[in-house]
């Protein structure tokens, strides 16, 4: 058992709990809007088996045993997500709650995560090296196929666009703009487009 996963809060089986029950919530509110009419109970059962649900769910579960000291059993609700829903989180990543995760597969997740995060399809987002891995802030929006890699600082409410590729620090508020130039739109900036990244 590693020092950071003594200090996780997910140690606590009600801390997961808490979490998925945020995630779902979140789901809830992305793409259920008319079940708030339908009463808040009768909502969430409606989206409780969503894959997406279940995918966390799952993660959830592994990362809490492998908090715990139980690698096996870790390990083995991982493998499990991967050939249920064809999407991969390592056991170590820590994902805060209310995560949306609108189509599970293809995202391939090694990293932590504040509250609030947005992870489309396709998603690549771990470590390239032994240096470390990404830490994403709150609210942050990983596009479809975009890449996040190596020890790199993701700010606040940061967005990576479509096909985006970061492997630099991105401040909170800022956006990614894939493209052959691409460009981080910075919150203020006049243009809304005021950094180009050397190729």
């Amino acid at each position: 058992m590693t020092a950071s996963s003594q200090a996780c809060p997910h140690r606590d089986l009600r801390e997961a709990w808490r979490d998925w029950c945020a995630d779902l919530d979140r789901h809830l509110e992305a793409t259920s809007p008319y079940s708030a009419r339908r009463g808040r109970w009768r909502g969430r059962l409606s989206v409780a088996f969503a894959p997406s649900l279940l995918a966390l769910l799952g993660h959830r579960l592994a990362h809490a045993a492998g908090c715990l000291g139980l690698g096996w059993l870790a390990a083995l609700l991982s493998a499990f997500n991967r050939w249920m829903w064809r999407v991969d989180f390592t056991p170590r990543s820590c994902l805060g709650g209310g995560t949306f995760l609108p189509h599970p597969v293809g995202v391939s997740f090694d990293a932590d995560a504040g509250p609030a995060l947005t992870l489309y399809s396709q998603v690549v987002c771990g470590p390239n090296d032994a240096s470390g891995r990404p830490r994403l802030g709150r609210g942050v929006t990983l596009g479809v196929h975009s890449v996040v890699m190596g020890a790199v600082d993701v700010g606040d409410g940061a967005t990576i666009g479509f096909r985006g590729v970061l492997t630099k620090n991105l401040d909170a508020g800022a956006v990614l703009v894939s493209g052959r130039r691409p460009k981080i739109s910075l919150p203020g900036s006049p243009d809304h487009l005021s950094e180009e990244i050397a190729p």
